[in-house]
């Protein structure tokens, strides 16, 4: 039996797909699958060596759907949030931007371990409206019925 491409495996994003064919880049969120639990405020992973959680992710700059694995503890703080904690309504779409810490100098050091993922709750259908060729700076700009950012990031 043949390979059929829609019906294969979502590809890895950091390994199948470079990240940065990502950066900067919208994705819409299909699912988030925690590999670890918050309690109480603190994380507490099943097992150490996995990331805490992945995300199912489509975006027009990605070939076909693909995981991305959440491995900042702070990035899988903000996901619980979202997902556990608040939920997303029937109207509404997750939007994650991944967007490394880059910074001059010494800091650029520290962009390893920094968070990357920035986190936005928009009405269903908004990442159609980024990348429609046709949309006003104002739908590319709509204020985000919430928005999780790293702490430390600054554009």
């Amino acid at each position: 039996m043949m390979d059929n491409p829609e019906h294969s495996e979502p590809a890895t994003i950091g390994i199948d797909i470079p990240w940065e064919a990502i950066v900067g880049e919208a994705c819409r969120v299909k699912n988030f699958m925690p590999l670890a639990r918050v309690e109480a405020g603190k994380i507490k992973d099943t097992m150490s060596a996995l990331p805490y959680g992945t995300l199912l992710v489509e975006s027009p700059k990605l070939p076909k759907e693909a995981y991305l694995h959440v491995v900042h503890k702070d990035d899988f703080r903000t996901l619980w949030e979202v997902f556990r904690e608040r939920s997303v309504g029937c109207e509404e779409e997750v939007i994650v931007f991944y967007v490394p810490f880059y910074k001059e100098g010494l800091k650029t050091l520290l962009s390893a371990v920094m968070p990357r993922l920035h986190v936005y709750i928009y009405p269903k259908g908004h990442l159609e409206e980024i990348y429609d060729p046709n949309s006003t700076v104002d739908q590319f700009f709509r204020k985000p019925i919430a928005q999780y950012e790293p702490k430390y990031w600054k554009p």
